[in-house]
């Protein structure tokens, strides 16, 4: 009867769990492989598009980037990636950079972690499935520290943080579990803790 009303006057359907949000899955517990599996079989898809083509080496790259490396930074950005599918990316960006198929094995001509360097240190400047988990997770917690004016930072502030200060959440050292998102973001809050300074000025809100 409740739940009738409030979607009376909201508009929302009734739905259950598992379900998907803007297409990032939502669950009442752990992630399930069945939502990554959706992720790699996208992948899939579109390398078997491009299989047939006769793409060189550069157009191949172009590719890698703009799409295999694009397509799983959105649920990275709110999802820890398992393992198992950390590597299943990197084994479909490697196969394809090198034109490794089911039916014609090549040998890879320069190792996974040159070829994501930069151009100037001798790499092609592809990314690593498993730093762009890490880069996004850690964007989402500068996110709630740079910005805690939105709608979901003051939520955060008020359940994780007591409702402190924006000066102090820097400081914060994340204790408590919380939801899915939460976990994910403060498991690198460090890397962000390391990497920044304070500002003096008056030193009203400097500790030493």
């Amino acid at each position: 009867m409740v739940q009738r009303v409030i979607t009376r006057i909201l508009g929302f359907p009734i739905d259950s769990l598992p379900s998907k949000y803007l297409g990032a899955p939502l669950i009442d517990s752990a992630i399930k492989h069945s939502s990554w599996r959706t992720l790699i079989e996208k992948l899939d898809s579109r390398l078997n598009l491009w299989m047939h083509r006769t793409l060189n080496i550069e157009s191949r790259v172009v590719l890698i980037k703009a799409v295999l490396q694009a397509m799983p930074l959105y649920l990275f950005s709110i999802l820890a990636a398992p393992k198992w599918v950390i590597k299943r990316i990197k084994d479909l960006q490697r196969n394809f950079l090198w034109g490794n198929t089911a039916t014609n094995c090549k040998w890879a001509l320069v190792n996974w972690t040159t070829v994501c360097f930069p151009k100037e240190m001798g790499g092609i400047g592809l990314r690593d499935p498993n730093q762009s988990n890490v880069i996004m997770c850690t964007k989402l917690w500068w996110q709630w520290l740079s910005s805690p004016d939105k709608p979901w930072a003051t939520i955060w502030t008020a359940k994780y943080a007591n409702h402190r200060p924006q000066e102090e959440l820097i400081r914060l050292i994340p204790n408590e579990k919380g939801s899915l998102i939460w976990n994910v973001a403060k498991q690198h809050f460090l890397l962000i803790q390391q990497h920044s300074f304070w500002e003096v000025r008056n030193g009203e809100t400097t500790q030493f």
